[in-house]
């Protein structure tokens, strides 16, 4: 795996541990700035990424992408549920779960999406 993937993954569970322990909305700031802010670490990464080759930039990319959109649902998660952050990631999780389960069936009974007749 590319070492800037791993990075983006473990920044990643770093920032949900430090949002399921945080005790208040600055600290959910915090974590917002240190991952999102001017000099936060996706602003770095993406200074970062023309330096890659084609094709490593399109696997940082992809996960560049994925990475900052999950960072900001678990952010708009931890304020939506403001002081019971253990709950925003037990919900998360139960989502998470239910997604992979109903994309299981899906795969398991070649339905193509929710949407498509068949």
């Amino acid at each position: 795996m590319n070492p800037v993937v791993e990075r983006i993954e473990t920044a990643l569970k770093s920032a949900e541990a430090s949002l399921t322990s945080a005790e208040s909305a600055a600290q959910v700031e915090e974590v917002r700035i240190s991952m999102l802010g001017r000099k936060g670490l996706f602003a770095t990464l993406s200074k970062d990424m023309g330096s890659a080759t084609p094709e490593e930039r399109r696997e940082i990319g992809r996960a560049f992408n994925e990475g900052k959109q999950r960072l900001q649902d678990l952010l708009a998660q931890a304020q939506a549920f403001g002081g019971d952050l253990q709950e925003f990631v037990r919900v998360d999780k139960f989502q998470r779960l239910l997604q992979a389960q109903d994309a299981g069936r899906r795969q398991g009974q070649g339905v193509v999406g929710a949407g498509c007749p068949g």
